[in-house]
């Protein structure tokens, strides 16, 4: 049944076939299409090879995103034919125990059994076919077998809702298949398929898979093609992401250059490209695969050539002329919000997802409108959008997505409690997807547990949130072995979160010692790619700094202060709104340490430059900066006052400490009651006095500071 002219050994065509298997017969239809390397049918291989050629490593996913799209056209007998996959493979699996020598492996089979039984569906709850698609075809295939034990071992004992504890099949157990079952699942496959309960819908599906795939192919090749002869600024299908990202960074700095967006915006500016750079992809994506009209292929030629002012009065015409057709019109609603969001233009953005999000509940609408609302501080708005989603949305991946934007929701609007148990449950889903796709979910779980301090508070839960901080660390540690480019930055981060928690706990020396931990490891990442890392040693430093002050080491406080405010001051000169800020900030604590060692004249300095920066931010942002504005002015009040007068006020608060002890002995001792009035009067009387001196002070020292 399998084409001769096709090497079924190939990685790409092995991809190719799970996605093609996943559509036709689910999880397990992938995970066997992808582990023998075809999807066991000869009409759509030659679908399976242009899939492999085009998209090579992406073949699985793509053609599964594609089947998916047309399952609605499609849709005859489907679990009619996951029932072949199935069926095939519990007889396979017959077939190979009655060969096998050992007998040690009789509770995987017993399990298996169970399972695969007629007339039982097979849930893996939590999983979904494009889940097996992402992975490797071998490992596809033994993380199927393993949820299928669990499911199995479930069975018996409760509803097979199947959220197991998956454990690992042994090597020799998976060595045994691959030399035993590919021969013996193609014929008993080949042997149902044929047979007068499925051929004629294995035929019918087959050949319709075969003609909307080819369709969509060919559209794709068309669209590709006219956007390569018109400019090379899009990457075609096959190309390598980064330069989708190339593209959006020019839509940002248009964006920065015009004034519609400021740095300060940005929260995480690296996290926003890549979001953006993946919306991008997906939109092009679904232009490629839509119906071959000349609107979808002008509208891709637009984006490629960065004419986004033209692609969106073009997608607005279409809302105008879709109203009518209301299945269209949500899809074209956030299609234009999308392209408002490349634009950098949040406003009109968050109109066009909320109007998609009105006329089309589905998740991907959601999310984005959420996000929106989110980053423009609609925080009621998009509470209510993530709630919708969390009650509406199936899978626990997308559960998980809206806890956590629910938590950081319910922190920016003061509900902890909501946030906690948020939290609380978005860290449970973590851990039940972790299980099963450690690749996926292990570092979301090590996210969430790092994050434990920002939702508790650093004054609640200590322990726990010590015990979380340290699970993150170990998980993100096993990460960074494994991909050291990808995670050591989360290794740090990690180490500075359990610094602060160490220092709050007055274990100032494992502080001290995470936090140099922490720091080697940014310093290293920062000689690689400065403009990456540079920020997170800075962090670093200012916090050890601080540290240092607390422990009275006030001239290692100064060299970290200083080597935070050289780093800072750099950053300041290619980015200043995002950057000034934080040079104030260490500008301030400089010039605080500075007054506690009697260098008067340099923390003056110091504390006047932090002034100007404050009050050049608080132009801009006031409501922002009023606060660090006042901070500021108050260090030089204080700064400016007359060492006298500084004396005078500290004698006064000796003797208001004295004159309460008095006070306080006179309860207990009538003999000192005479002297303690007398004492009372003094001190009042040079209360009063200071008073008017100090206040005469604060006035001249504003009025000088205020210039």
């Amino acid at each position: 049944m399998r084409s001769s002219s096709i090497d079924w050994s190939s990685h790409a065509i092995r991809i190719a076939s799970s996605g093609v298997g996943a559509i036709i017969g689910g999880p397990i239809g992938g995970a066997i299409g992808g582990w023998l390397g075809g999807s066991l049918g000869p009409s759509i291989s030659e679908v399976i090879r242009r899939a492999a050629e085009l998209y090579g490593e992406g073949a699985g996913v793509r053609l599964f995103d594609i089947g998916t799209d047309s399952l609605i056209e499609l849709h005859t007998d489907a679990v009619e034919l996951e029932d072949v996959y199935s069926e095939a493979l519990r007889l396979s699996l017959e077939d190979v125990r009655s060969r096998l020598s050992s007998s040690g492996f009789d509770d995987w089979f017993t399990n298996w059994r169970r399972a695969l039984s007629r007339g039982v569906p097979v849930e893996l709850s939590g999983f979904e076919a494009r889940d097996f698609v992402k992975s490797g075809p071998e490992s596809s295939f033994c993380r199927m077998m393993e949820l299928l034990d669990a499911f199995g071992a479930k069975k018996e004992k409760c509803p097979p809702t199947l959220t197991p504890k998956c454990r690992h099949m042994p090597d020799a157990l998976f060595a045994e298949f691959k030399a035993r079952l590919p021969k013996t699942l193609i014929s008993h496959f080949e042997s149902l398929v044929t047979s007068p309960k499925f051929d004629q819908a294995w035929r019918q599906r087959c050949l319709l898979v075969e003609r909307s795939f080819g369709l969509k192919l060919d559209r794709i090749a068309e669209t590709t093609q006219e956007i390569k002869l018109t400019t090379d600024l899009l990457p075609s299908i096959a190309d390598d992401v980064r330069n989708v990202r190339k593209l959006v960074e020019r839509f940002l700095g248009e964006a920065l250059d015009e004034g519609r967006v400021s740095m300060q915006q940005f929260d995480d500016k690296d996290a926003e490209i890549a979001r953006l750079t993946d919306q991008l992809t997906q939109l092009r994506d679904e232009l490629a695969l839509r119906d071959s009209e000349t609107d979808e292929t002008r509208l891709s030629i637009l984006i490629a050539a960065g004419d986004l002012c033209g692609a969106i009065e073009l997608k607005s015409q279409q809302v105008a002329c879709h109203r009518s057709a209301a299945e269209m019109l949500p899809q074209d609603h956030f299609e234009l919000g999308t392209l408002y969001d490349l634009r950098f233009d949040w406003p009109n953005a968050l109109e066009s997802y909320r109007e998609a999000w009105r006329l089309g509940r589905n998740s991907k609408f959601g999310f984005s409108y959420g996000y929106s609302a989110l980053k423009q501080n609609q925080f009621t708005e998009a509470i209510e959008v993530y709630e919708a989603l969390l009650k509406s949305s199936p899978t626990l991946p997308d559960r998980a997505m809206a806890l956590h934007n629910l938590v950081i929701l319910y922190s920016k609007t003061h509900r902890t409690k909501d946030a906690v148990k948020a939290h609380q449950k978005a860290l449970s889903i973590h851990r039940e997807l972790a299980r099963t796709n450690r690749e996926v979910y292990l570092p979301r779980l090590a996210a969430g547990l790092n994050n434990w301090v920002n939702v508790y508070g650093i004054r609640k839960k200590m322990k726990k949130a010590e015990n979380a901080c340290r699970e993150a660390l170990s998980i993100r540690q096993e990460l960074a072995r494994a991909n050291p480019a990808a995670y050591r930055h989360e290794v740090a981060e990690t180490l500075s979160n359990l610094a602060i928690i160490y220092a709050y706990t007055r274990r100032k020396k494992e502080a001290e010692e995470a936090y140099l931990e922490a720091l080697a490891i940014q310093r290293d990442l920062a000689a690689v790619n400065p403009e990456a890392h540079c920020i997170g040693v800075a962090s670093t430093l200012f916090n050890l700094a601080n540290l240092y002050v607390n422990t009275k080491r006030k001239n290692e406080a100064e060299r970290a202060y200083l080597g935070a405010l050289a780093i800072q001051r750099d950053l300041a000169k290619v980015n200043p709104g995002a950057h000034c800020p934080r040079v104030a900030l260490i500008l301030h604590s400089l010039a605080v340490l500075y007054s506690d060692t009697d260098r008067k004249k340099e923390a003056q300095e110091l504390g006047r430059e932090s002034l100007s920066i404050y009050r050049q931010l608080a132009q801009v942002n006031p409501e922002a900066y009023r606060e660090d504005v006042a901070r500021a002015l108050n260090l030089l009040v204080i700064l400016d006052m007359p060492p006298a007068l500084r004396s005078t006020l500290i004698a006064l608060g000796v003797g208001v400490a004295v004159m309460w002890s008095l006070v306080f002995l006179n309860k207990l001792e009538p003999r000192f009651r005479e002297t303690s009035f007398i004492f009372t009067v003094c001190v009042f009387a040079l209360l009063l006095i200071w008073s008017a001196l100090f206040f005469r002070s604060i006035s001249a020292a504003r009025r000088r500071n205020l210039r």
